[in-house]
């Protein structure tokens, strides 16, 4: 298995499958409960002392149920109620420290929970004094005119020393939350109608939790101290999960997941209505949504997960409206309302596919083949297990020898956004481009370790020039691939370091150590991947070989912004034999390439400084509570927004937008420039490189830039001159250069 996120069970991919959200808050039942009616079942005791055996006998690697790992488990279990650190002061948390820290091992391994309820009880007591205490002051407009700050950034923050001073904090939020919705152009009684709603709906969903609820978020915290991929699923969890997988419910195809107290959007599901609009972002928060073109946008912060689904989720072909905060916006930034269509997702819009551009370097042209793999998926869509099923090592060879009959110079693959997939596919994918030889080696608890090479008799596809292109939200298969292609010296790796997820997870059903009883199952860590080269991808990932800039905050995502992530380590190599190493002496020409040529490109300045802005923004944790100021600050990131907008606009010859609106009514989006950059240095390698590899000689098919005067599509009769348009939009005098029409390439 090949999950790449912490807390698996409380994301949700829309339109295609539910996980239970956020077990805190998340009722197995609809049966309302008061914190001291919950209490711990019988069955409950049986399951937690099972689990706890089966992951102490097989969790990889061991870990010592002792004072410190339960220091560890109290911290995971009150940030996982807690996340925002709202509500427990520093005071409550030293008491459940110097009362469980010596004693919760012991509890563990026979079925103790009290310590949970325990915990709970406390958190359902400060959650109604904090909400109650908002509710009061929302009974009086405060004071915007104040020159104070408000921190709301709160994954670091340190717990409040004592009530006197989460109640300032409460005050400081309360304050922030009024004038985001001020900032909106509404009155303060509108402000307070709406925080109401949502701090009286944040009773509500604790008052539904359940002793289930309680029990399964402890557990979880037990396994995710462990490490942040091992997780427990209780039986209805389990069945939930079942359900939508059969159903196949219509959404908006994307992957969310709850953060400070946003639904935020993770990943964009290829073939999804999400992915064909273009708009929406990784990072990005929902803060409403709205059905149909014209019905009431209802707020939706700090809603449960699964309701901010049940929202988005619809019949097929109807509409629906999400009010966006940007990924990296402060809190009050101008937002974006976003009509999407509901539908299901496309099966094969999420399989391989390429197609092919014209790079210019120097005096020469390039036919450059991109193949972008969304997944290392097996059997797609097929109740089959022929070996004609749909995988993506047969797509792939099916798009390449296509790519070599219309005669490219190079490949690129693309695998930004790829969260893995199946193991054995990225070992066959890894031998359609070299020899036979080893590609990754499993290391299991208890030292043993496993070698998995290509297929035998898989015959290399492609041995010209190679590029792999890569981003933070490239991991678990797809670092197994390009780490190979990196080790063996195969490919050129470029873009932005991977994710870092090295682990191997198996599902254990724990009716099997309780026969007759419905236990749930169990996500469980049982060994850790390493490269060929002994290095293993565990949170380092894999660097590529050149950087191309990447606005995605890796301080949020990538398996080292979790507390509990494995350590990476290295063991011995495995025995490979690299290719002729030709990467690294072209590497110095390349770089100096990148400097005085593609840097100086005015798109890829740009593109820089719209990243440089964006990480600036999310680099701030706090924000002024001065309405004035915050009126000044949205009005000054507004014109910004739009300067890039227009300033894209220009570099495309086309007019400039009037104003925001103008530009959200257009969707416009800025190109890929990544990709464009990938291609242009594969290019320069290609022209290195190819005096140094003799094996390249042959396969590359330059063309002079003089002779060229039309660039055709290899699958249509039009033509157009070598202006033709990048993407849809943008045009490129030199670089890049796309055809007139897009290839089609599922499957050849």
């Amino acid at each position: 298995m090949t999950f790449i996120f912490k807390n698996t069970y409380r994301l949700l991919i829309l339109g295609f499958v539910l996980f239970a959200a956020s077990p805190a808050m998340a009722a197995g039942t609809q049966a309302t409960n008061t914190a001291s009616k919950l209490a711990p079942q019988p069955r409950q005791v049986l399951i937690a002392r099972t689990v706890t055996q089966v992951t102490q006998r097989h969790h990889y690697p061991a870990e010592k149920l002792d004072s410190a790992f339960a220091h560890s488990m109290i911290n995971e279990y009150i940030d996982t109620l807690d996340p925002g650190h709202f509500y427990f002061t520093g005071k409550d948390v030293d008491e459940f420290h110097a009362q469980y820290d010596d004693k919760l091992a012991a509890d563990l391994e026979h079925g103790n929970l009290e310590p949970a309820f325990d915990i709970y009880a406390r958190f359902d007591t400060r959650v109604h004094q904090r909400i109650r205490h908002a509710l009061k002051l929302l009974q009086k407009e405060p004071d915007f005119k104040n020159k104070d700050n408000y921190r709301f950034s709160r994954r670091h923050a340190p717990w409040a020393d004592d009530t006197q001073a989460i109640d300032q904090l409460w005050q400081e939020r309360v304050k922030n939350d009024a004038l985001v919705i001020l900032l909106a152009g509404k009155t303060w009684k509108d402000a307070a109608e709406t925080l109401t709603k949502r701090y009286e709906r944040a009773l509500h969903n604790i008052e539904q939790t359940t002793s289930n609820d309680v029990f399964s978020t402890f557990l979880n915290a037990y396994t995710q101290t462990q490490d942040p991929h091992s997780s427990y699923f209780s039986p209805f969890e389990s069945q939930q999960f079942k359900i939508e997988m059969s159903l196949h419910f219509e959404g908006i195809g994307a992957q969310l997941s709850e953060n400070d107290g946003y639904a935020t959007v993770v990943r964009i599901l290829p073939g999804g209505p999400a992915a064909k609009n273009g708009t929406l972002k990784s990072g990005d928060r929902i803060t409403a949504v709205g059905q149909g073109k014209t019905g009431k946008l209802i707020d939706v912060v700090g809603w449960r997960l699964d309701d901010v689904v049940k929202k988005i989720r619809g019949p097929k072909g109807s509409t629906v409206r999400l009010r966006i905060l940007p990924a990296g916006a402060l809190p009050g930034t101008a937002e974006k309302i976003l009509p999407l269509v509901r539908n299901t997702v496309e099966l094969n819009a999420q399989r391989a596919h390429g197609h092919t551009v014209l790079v210019k370097n120097g005096s020469t042209v390039y036919k450059i083949g991109i193949i972008d793999i969304p997944s290392f998926y097996e059997d797609f869509g097929s109740e089959s297990d022929s070996k004609d099923s749909p995988s993506v090592t047969s797509d792939v060879r099916a798009i390449v020898e296509r790519m070599k009959k219309e005669k490219v110079s190079g490949i690129l693959l693309d695998v930004r956004n790829n969260g893995g997939g199946s193991l054995q596919q990225a070992a066959s994918l890894t031998g359609l481009f070299i020899p036979d030889g080893p590609v990754v080696q499993v290391y299991q608890r208890g030292g043993h370790t496993q070698t998995l090479p290509t297929p035998s008799g898989e015959q290399v596809a492609w041995s010209g020039p190679l590029a792999v292109l890569i981003n933070r939200f490239s991991a678990s298969a797809t670092e197994i691939f390009s780490g190979a292609l990196k080790d063996y010296h195969r490919a050129l790796i470029l873009g932005s370091d991977t994710w870092g997820k090295g682990t191997v997870q198996t599902l254990v059903q724990l009716g099997d150590f309780l026969p007759g009883f419905k236990a749930g199952e169990l996500k469980l860590t049982m060994a850790q991947f390493f490269r060929v080269n002994g290095s293993s991808t565990q949170q380092k990932g894999v660097e590529p070989d050149m950087a191309i800039p990447s606005s995605i905050d890796n301080r949020v995502f990538g398996e080292s912004s979790y507390p509990n992530a494995l350590p990476w380590k290295q063991i011995p190599a495995a025995n490979y034999k690299p290719l002729d190493d030709d990467i690294s002496q072209a590497l110095p020409l390349m770089e100096k390439y990148f400097k005085n040529t593609i840097q100086k490109e005015p798109q890829y300045q740009l593109f820089e400084r719209e990243i440089d802005l964006q990480k600036k923004m999310a680099a701030r944790t706090s924000v002024s509570l001065n309405l004035e100021q915050r009126k000044t600050e949205r009005t000054q990131q507004r014109a910004q927004e739009l300067q890039f907008d227009n300033d894209w606009r220009k570099l495309n010859s086309e007019p400039p937008f009037k104003d925001l609106k103008a530009a959200n009514d257009d969707q416009f989006s800025a190109p890929d420039i990544a990709l464009d950059v990938g291609t242009e240095l594969l290019a320069e390698y290609i022209t290195v490189a190819s005096p140094l590899s003799s094996k390249f000689g042959k396969l590359i098919t330059a063309i002079p830039a003089r002779s060229l005067t039309l660039c055709l599509h290899e699958s249509s009769s039009q033509a157009a001159s070598i202006n033709c348009q990048r993407g849809d939009k943008h045009k490129a005098a030199v670089g890049v250069f796309y055809p007139p029409a897009p290839a089609s390439s599922n499957g050849g």
